[in-house]
């Protein structure tokens, strides 16, 4: 009996003792997740990193562009795509200046017998860039006699130390943690924004694409084409069935940051994270995995944007999900019917209005020198694929060689 007492009080204490334990633990648990979810980049954090470099101080409504520029090639990147998106814009003035000249063969252009009137809109660009390119991007930026444009820039250093790290394939890296956080970085004024990979060219004027905002339901406040793949089964439809299959691409996104916030954003995305690093060891698919993790448990926050306006060179199959015409849309000029051209194949239904180079091979790693055409696969989705990364190779580094000052 009096083993039996003391097995009894030994018991006892080893539970009352192990309870204790998992109470503190649950505690220091619960002041984790307190953390975790709480937003790290404060607004004094996210204006210490922020530099105006001009501001015109207009009540004109802008269009908010954001990427993120990491490293000399992205920033080669970021300086052509914005020449795309400024002669979309009607800004290309190319007269009296033969520096000016864009190299573009004839089969590539697409001219339409019915002149357009451009409007320009006033651009603030966003750059959230490493520290050691600040200067030579606030001396490029001074340097050019663009009207309406505006720049802000972030300093990548100074909010690295204040965002989560999260185990992540050297290709995305911290670039995931700082897309997450654009509501954050970006001050509480700017509501709307166009994010874009520094991989892209414009086939269309940017205030097309700015407009989908106006469509946007109470609850939706991410737009995102699909992820364009061979399984898609024409799942790039302007619909919701292609978050059953390989959800979407966040290359180029509209964010309603002001709905993002309201929602908790940032115990959101966190949340959503720290779910998929239960399953894996490594966020393998960054911050898009983070997105479509969001997007398949809470549909309501999606706006599905046209296919064309995110024209992906990933896979052969993505010329079947969306088949889109790639040729240089003129400016002055609108849209008419896709004729065929020689030497081009295409199974086309629809202009390309934006080319995302998502995959390896990106022109600016061959520049100044051209890529040689490749020449394997004879299926056509594969020649549809790579005509698209030819263009994409022909078109970059035709707005790669001209001036900035060829642009207003």
């Amino acid at each position: 009996m009096r083993v039996t007492r003391f097995h009894w009080k030994i018991t006892w204490t080893t539970a009352v003792f192990t309870i204790g334990i998992l109470v503190l633990c649950f505690m220091h648990y619960d002041n984790h997740l307190e953390n975790l979810y709480h937003p790290t980049i404060t607004r004094d954090i996210a204006e210490s990193s922020r530099k105006v470099i001009f501001n015109k101080n207009s009540t004109q409504d802008r269009i908010h562009l954001v990427s993120i520029v990491r490293g000399q090639r992205a920033w080669e990147q970021i300086k052509t795509m914005m020449k795309s998106l400024l002669f979309q814009q009607g800004r290309y003035n190319a007269e009296h200046n033969n520096h000016c000249f864009l190299e573009i063969s004839d089969k590539r252009v697409k001219i339409c017998s019915n002149p357009s009137i451009t409007q320009w809109s006033l651009i603030r660009i966003h750059w959230i860039a490493d520290e050691n390119l600040l200067d030579a991007m606030q001396n490029w930026f001074q340097q050019l006699q663009w009207k309406e444009v505006e720049l802000n820039l972030y300093n990548v250093d100074k909010l690295i130390s204040h965002v989560p790290s999260f185990p992540a394939p050297r290709t995305s890296g911290p670039a995931t943690v700082f897309k997450m956080n654009i509501p954050y970085i970006l001050s509480t004024d700017v509501t709307k924004v166009l994010f874009l990979d520094t991989d892209v060219l414009f086939n269309d004027d940017v205030r097309t694409l700015w407009a989908y905002f106006e469509q946007f339901l109470p609850k939706q406040a991410i737009g995102a084409a699909c992820e364009q793949m061979p399984e898609c089964q024409s799942s790039c439809q302007h619909t919701y069935r292609f978050m059953r299959h390989q959800g979407i691409n966040s290359g180029i996104m509209l964010l309603n940051l002001a709905k993002l916030r309201r929602i908790g954003w940032d115990g959101i995305w966190k949340r959503a994270a720290a779910n998929q690093l239960s399953l894996i060891s490594k966020l393998w698919l960054g911050d898009q995995g983070i997105f479509n993790t969001i997007l398949i448990s809470r549909p309501e926050l999606l706006y599905p944007l046209p296919c064309e306006w995110n024209i992906q060179t990933y896979s052969s199959g993505g010329p079947e999900c969306c088949p889109a015409d790639w040729r240089i849309r003129i400016p002055q000029n609108l849209q008419c019917s896709l004729e065929p051209v020689a030497g081009v194949t295409t199974v086309a239904t629809r202009l390309a209005r934006a080319l995302h180079y998502n995959t390896a091979g990106k022109p600016e790693e061959y520049f100044p020198k051209t890529r040689a055409e490749s020449k394997c696969g004879s299926d056509t989705s594969v020649s549809i694929q790579n005509d698209l990364k030819k263009a994409f190779h022909e078109v970059y580094y035709a707005f790669r060689k001209i001036p900035e000052t060829c642009f207003q």
